[in-house]
């Protein structure tokens, strides 16, 4: 299933880079396909468990976020089990996300790539508060442009109550219709965090116990290969000059302070991960109006090509990091063939774990 959606999704983004036309049928198509894939699915990815664990036995595990707990808690009153909570969030999240995607990034197939390959196997496929966190942002984005900011407040610190790094997130309003940088300036101050980042050591001991974990995207590499594969797409970012005032603008505004975000914050690659997704996102929204732009250009059609080209290897570096996360037996599954569980054939999940 999962390269399935990933082989669609690639086949037609490179179409759409090259012809500029959308394909709104082959996204709803797909898009649908993605909310089956989150709200039916069984033990995959690194946190089922864990928040199985959370739902049944929450005086076991703590409780970290009080309206997430609230939300479980309901659920289970009214008769509903882990699988149907799961299977409701999982809506919930995906349909929060949809506008976004839709409206904003005009149904961007490309956009749709380069969040499955991503933000979706991390947020929503696995990390269910922050995955609704995220999806909170998106749905929230329509409060920033209509100049809405203290309901996006508002929502912003009711959504803080499920996952408390979306707080991070109340920084975004404040660079709405700004011209804040200037691109040498900027490179120069990237060029510094990455360093800061490169040098910082690892005080993740220091920090409370939910921060101490471990990020999906990054968990097995070192701190220069991380930096290297951020720098790797914030580079076309920064090269690009989309026009001031145009939503491609504050799309790279976002994603550029969403890596000062990670640099700053290095001292806890946990933590400086998490609260990169929030920022991360807007890419989809760059590439969509770069993509679409009215001038056309060559050029940033090859960068446009070199982004997705990025986004493939992030997918099957995520797919391994699956693998070893998940106690996956090696000699079964590979990140050429990571197998999808759902609720309908549960037992298959055995025969590819370790020791089964």
């Amino acid at each position: 299933m999962y390269y399935i959606v990933f082989c669609v999704l690639f086949f037609f983004s490179l179409i759409e880079i090259v012809t500029h036309k959308r394909n709104w049928l082959c996204f709803d198509a797909v898009y649908a396909l993605m909310t089956f894939m989150v709200m039916f699915r069984y033990g995959q990815l690194s946190d089922y468990t864990g928040y199985e664990m959370v739902y049944e036995y929450p005086e076991m595990t703590g409780i970290a976020d009080p309206l997430y707990f609230i939300i479980q808690e309901f659920f289970k009153l009214i008769g509903i089990n882990y699988k149907g909570f799961v299977m409701i969030i999982g809506a919930l999240t995906m349909g929060l996300s949809y506008p976004f995607l839709s409206k904003y990034c005009n149904k961007s197939i490309a956009s749709l790539f380069i969040y499955y390959t991503y933000e979706f196997l991390v947020m929503p496929m696995s990390s269910i508060r922050q995955g609704l966190g995220v999806a909170l942002l998106l749905y929230g984005f329509t409060l920033i442009l209509e100049e809405r900011r203290k309901a996006f407040y508002i929502l912003v610190g009711i959504g803080s109550f499920i996952h408390v790094s979306l707080l991070s997130v109340l920084l975004i309003p404040f660079f709405y219709n700004k011209n804040f940088y200037n691109q040498w300036y900027v490179a120069c101050a990237l060029a510094g965090l990455s360093l800061f980042a490169l040098v910082t050591p690892d005080l993740t001991v220091l920090f409370p116990a939910f921060f101490d974990g471990r990020s999906i995207g990054d968990a097995e590499d070192s701190r220069l290969v991380q930096i290297v594969i951020r720098l790797s797409l914030i580079a076309p970012v920064l090269y690009l000059k989309p026009q001031f005032g145009t939503l491609a603008y504050y799309a790279k505004a976002i994603y550029i302070i969403g890596y000062a975000v990670y640099c700053l914050f290095a001292f806890a690659p946990t933590m400086a991960g998490r609260l990169e997704y929030y920022f991360r996102v807007f890419m989809c929204l760059f590439v969509a109006y770069m993509i679409f732009a009215e001038e056309k250009s060559y050029w940033r059609e090859l960068i446009m090509l070199g982004v997705i080209m990025i986004h493939v290897g992030l997918f099957f570096k995520n797919m391994n990091a699956f693998i070893f996360q998940g106690d996956y037996d090696p000699d079964k599954v590979t990140m050429f063939n990571f197998p999808y569980v759902s609720i309908f054939d549960e037992d298959e999940l055995h025969d590819y774990k370790i020791g089964q």
